[in-house]
C-alpha cells in the first residue's frame, strides 16, 4: 500500500519477497500513499549502521491512510510493539507509549542513537536501547495495539534482502511497493 518514488539512477540493489519489492540505494524517495487504512507500516531500514559505528541503526515507519477525509488524523501508534527475532525468540525493540501520533504521509524515525550521537540528520521519534539489528537472519516485526501483526520485513533467513554493508559504502534497505 505504501508507494515511495525513486530517482531512476538511485537503485542499486532490488529483490522482490513477499509480494514487497525492497532495494538498497542512496538517492531521494518521495511517500505517497495509496488505497489501505489508516496505519503504518516499516518502511525503512537502516540494519548495518554507519561509518560512525555498526551500533547506529535505525528503523523508519510510514503513516498513511486511504480516506481523504482522514489525511488530517494522525496514526496512532499508542501500544504499538516493534519487534525483532533473534534465534526464534521475539524481542521488543520499543512499544510506543499512549499518545504517539505520526501524521499520515509522515515518518516516525526509531534510532538506537539520538541525532547528536549518530549520522541521522533529524530528531528521531523515540530512541530506543533495544534497538539491535541482526546483519544476518534479519526479521523485524510490527504489531499493532490489540498484538495483530501489521508488517513484517525480511524472512530470518541468510542476509537481508537489501543494504550494503561495505567498509567504503552503507546503504539502508528501503521498500518501494
Amino acid at each position: 500500500c505504501v508507494i515511495v518514488h525513486l530517482h531512476a539512477h538511485a537503485m542499486a540493489h532490488t529483490r522482490h519477497i513477499n509480494g514487497i519489492l525492497w532495494l538498497a540505494a542512496t538517492g531521494t524517495f518521495f511517500f505517497s500513499s495509496a488505497t489501505c487504512h489508516a496505519a503504518a507500516v516499516i518502511s525503512e531500514v537502516m540494519w548495518m549502521g554507519t561509518d560512525l559505528s555498526t551500533a547506529d541503526e535505525w528503523i523508519e515507519l510510514a503513516a498513511f491512510s486511504d480516506d481523504a477525509g482522514s489525511a488530517e488524523m494522525p496514526v496512532s501508534l499508542g501500544g504499538w510493539t516493534l519487534r525483532s527475532v533473534k534465534d526464534g525468540v521475539e524481542q521488543t525493540i520499543i512499544r510506543f507509549a499512549s499518545g504517539s501520533l505520526v501524521q499520515v504521509g509522515h515518518f516516525a524515525l526509531i534510532s538506537n542513537y539520538a541525532e547528536p550521537q549518530s549520522r541521522i540528520s533529524v530528531s528521531p521519534f523515540a530512541v530506543s536501547t533495544g534497538m539491535s539489528l541482526a546483519n544476518t537472519k534479519l526479521l523485524l516485526r510490527l504489531y499493532d495495539s490489540s498484538n495483530v501483526l501489521r508488517d513484517e520485513v525480511d524472512d530470518g533467513i541468510g542476509n537481508p534482502f537489501a543494504g550494503v554493508n561495505t567498509s567504503a559504502q552503507k546503504a539502508s534497505m528501503e521498500r518501494i511497493d
